[in-house]
This record gives structure tokens, C-alpha cells and sequence, in this order.
């Protein structure tokens, strides 16, 4: 989901990564901070990102409740 979320043309639309950062993955990184703070609440910015990478690795179940 955070995949979808990063190649979604709103931020190309609106100039929100430039190329270097979407190399280093940061709109990646912006989704999944996204998703998690969705799921959560606000959290100090990469303290939840390794345990929800790890608890929804394989599937996302919360998909349909995120999803925008």
C-alpha cells in the first residue's frame, strides 16, 4: 500500500519529491509515516516504522481502513 501511496501522481502533479528524493525513497518513507500515523497516532518519526514493516510485511489487512 505504501508502494501505491508513493507512486501516486499527486506528488509528481504538485512537486512535492524532487528526483533525489525519490531515489533515496523518501516519498516512500512520507507514505508509510502516513499509514502509520493513521493506524497510531502521532509518533517521533522512524519509532513505529520497523514494527509495523514487520507486523504487516507480508499482508495488510487495515488496507480498506487507510485507504484514501
Amino acid at each position: 500500500m505504501a508502494e501505491n501511496l508513493a507512486i501516486d501522481p499527486i506528488w509528481e502533479t504538485n512537486n512535492v519529491f524532487s528526483a533525489n528524493e525519490i531515489k533515496r525513497m523518501q516519498d516512500s518513507r512520507f507514505a508509510l509515516g502516513f499509514i502509520i500515523t493513521s493506524l497510531s497516532d502521532y509518533f517521533n518519526r522512524d519509532d513505529l516504522f520497523e514494527d509495523y514493516l514487520m507486523r504487516f510485511n507480508d499482508e495488510f489487512p487495515e488496507h480498506e481502513r487507510v485507504k484514501m
